[in-house]
């Protein structure tokens, strides 16, 4: 009876998490958290999210980037994979290159794959020192971040002049302490990669939307990457769950009256028992600057 106790348990906290994932992927799901960081909370703040880029891989030889949809400001152009990436920034460089008080352009890329994977990599460009920083949270776990979606936006960017070089590209999100002989991005979950093939949460979109909100937080500053790094590996998913998705659900009446309309009342008990085992302590959105 213990034994299908704890089984039962297990299954509602991966049904609670499972369902916490699919609400922050929605579109404005992740409007309304940037627009309370960016609007409400952080008004001075120096950056702008300019929104998400679903693409996938063209299959022919040139592997190109087709942008297949792009989400932003609670609205979800479909462009059916018509424009290639170069195409398509190119047809909003004054979104990238406006001279504003929010220098710092943050956006996501997320390429589809396979038949319904999906891997999210957050970027942010300051058009003023022509630099463009990277962020992975899959870095050597989801190798289409690293090998498919970094370089083909960096190639874009010098194509369209955006950056003058690779030397002006910051690449973060590879831990520097080494598991097992190799460096992996805050993904990685610290299960042994000779036992399992991959050695990973799925949280991609929650990193990277938390990558979002910290560098509006911080006017960019993004060293907050090295904080994530220095998380021991196993208590990471604990992490993101309870800082980004259990937090906000819980505290903010917009998300939670949202969530009960979507996925039921019977989720709450166990959404606000599993946020108190989690870090145990009471995590809200920081008060605005002053």
């Amino acid at each position: 009876m213990r034994g299908k106790f704890r089984s039962q348990s297990a299954q509602d906290k991966l049904n609670v998490v499972q369902n916490l994932i699919y609400f922050f992927n929605e579109v404005s799901t992740r409007d309304y958290m940037v627009k309370l960081y960016a609007k409400k909370l952080f008004p001075e703040t120096k950056c702008d999210y300019l929104g998400t880029l679903f693409v996938r891989e063209e299959d022919d030889d040139s592997h190109a980037l087709l942008v297949e949809r792009f989400e932003h400001d609670g609205s979800d152009d479909i462009t059916s994979g018509h424009l290639t990436l170069d195409e398509f920034l190119g047809k909003r460089m004054s979104k990238l290159t406006r001279k504003s008080k929010r220098p710092n352009k943050l956006f996501t890329v997320a390429i589809l794959y396979k038949l319904s994977a999906i891997h999210f990599v957050s970027f942010m460009y300051n058009s003023s020192s022509r630099r463009l920083i990277t962020f992975d949270p899959g870095a050597n776990l989801y190798l289409n971040g690293s090998r498919v979606i970094i370089p083909n936006v960096i190639n874009t960017f010098v194509v369209l002049g955006l950056i003058d070089d690779t030397d002006r590209v910051v690449i973060t999100g590879l831990c520097g302490t080494k598991h097992h002989g190799r460096k992996y991005g805050v993904q990685y979950n610290g299960e042994d990669p000779r036992l399992t093939s991959l050695p990973a949460d799925a949280f991609c979109q929650s990193w990277s939307l938390l990558f979002v909100i910290m560098c509006i937080m911080y006017d960019g500053d993004y060293s907050f990457v090295e904080t994530w790094c220095a998380i021991r590996p196993v208590h990471r998913e604990a992490f993101v769950t309870e800082r980004l998705l259990l937090s906000h659900v819980l505290t903010q009446p917009i998300l939670l009256d949202k969530f009960r309309k979507e996925y039921g009342h019977e989720y709450e008990r166990p959404i606000a028992n599993l946020y108190a085992r989690t870090l145990k302590r009471h995590w809200v959105p920081p008060e605005k600057k002053n």
